[in-house]
């Protein structure tokens, strides 16, 4: 597989939770986060198409990983000191679990740890910080958290 042969979902567009009903069923799995009061929602049958989904949450720049081999779903904070990374899909595996790449150093990250793997910054000691989501249903969600927006269908 190619370097982002699978196309990560950069920027989303959002929709509120009364625009999804005509698409989205109250089971139907998703991964929420909110920071700084900002709620959201990533339907599985979405993020599962794209792998990896860049975005902007309460002002923090974070990357959702999905690894659709094992169904983990992370979300961490792109930012590394002064940098915000970018990332992207290596198409390589690592452990049967993907690994993900920055764009601004090539290095491969393991999308389980948020640990470099190979590159310049292998040996830095760094790790990604994880932002805090949980796994549920839209019907859970959206009960919870009635302001949230959902990613658009039609990505």
């Amino acid at each position: 597989m190619a370097v982002d042969g699978i196309p990560p979902l950069e920027a989303p567009r959002f929709v509120t939770a009364d625009a999804a009903q005509d698409w989205i069923n109250p089971r139907d799995d998703l991964i929420g986060v909110v920071v700084n009061g900002d709620a959201r929602a990533y339907p599985i049958r979405i993020i599962a198409w794209h792998e990896m989904v860049n975005d902007t949450i309460g002002g923090i720049p974070v990357s959702l990983a999905y690894c659709t081999l094992c169904g983990s779903a992370i979300v961490y904070d792109d930012r590394i000191g002064d940098t915000v990374n970018d990332f992207g899909i290596s198409g390589l595996l690592y452990r049967s679990n993907k690994l993900m790449y920055d764009r601004q150093t090539d290095t491969l990250w393991e999308q389980f740890s948020g640990r470099p793997a190979w590159g310049p910054l292998v040996d830095d000691g760094l790790r990604l910080t994880v932002v805090p989501s949980v796994a549920t249903t839209w019907q859970e969600w959206v009960a919870a958290h009635p302001g949230t927006v959902v990613v658009d269908i039609d990505t």
